[in-house]
């Protein structure tokens, strides 16, 4: 599937992998909407218990958020979506080496980010520098830096 036919779905996919911690608070940019498309969020329990049917749904998320209670199945989330153009954000501190695009950090009690650009080439996803200039890190490299060919999409 190429970037036309993903830009070209009718929904926004938006994946939440693990403990929910936002409750309502996507609700107000759930109506808004991205892209002039919907927003449709999926939330998924575990990813050790996840179907094949979930699987497949978890890589058709343009966002996918891993939340601190994936923790211990990180790296294995990370590795099996690596290849599709999905933007990952967690929290944990081994989150950006292990392949996500996005790590939220709490610092003197404000909440900050830190990015990995070699995550989000992958996802196809460019940063713009005034965004960059706000984080607190931002690397280039982590263990899938050396693939080369992207799956746009699980499902054509």
């Amino acid at each position: 599937m190429s970037s036309k036919e993903i830009n070209d779905r009718k929904e926004f996919a938006v994946g939440i992998l693990g403990d929910d911690p936002f409750g309502n608070s996507l609700e107000p940019i759930v109506k808004k909407g991205i892209e002039d498309k919907p927003i449709k969020i999926t939330s998924f329990k575990n990813y050790k218990t996840l179907s094949e049917t979930e699987k497949k749904q978890l890589k058709e998320c343009r966002v996918l958020y891993v939340s601190e209670s994936e923790r211990k199945n990180n790296e294995a989330i990370l590795q099996e979506i690596a290849n599709y153009r999905i933007m990952t954000i967690g929290e944990t501190e081994d989150f950006l080496e292990n392949g996500g695009t996005i790590r939220f950090v709490l610092q003197d009690n404000k909440i900050r980010f830190e990015v990995n650009l070699a995550a989000a080439e992958r996802a196809g996803i460019k940063f713009r520098s005034k965004l960059m200039r706000l984080a607190n890190k931002v690397t280039k490299k982590d263990r899938y830096s050396e693939i080369k060919e992207v799956v746009p999409s699980a499902v054509e």
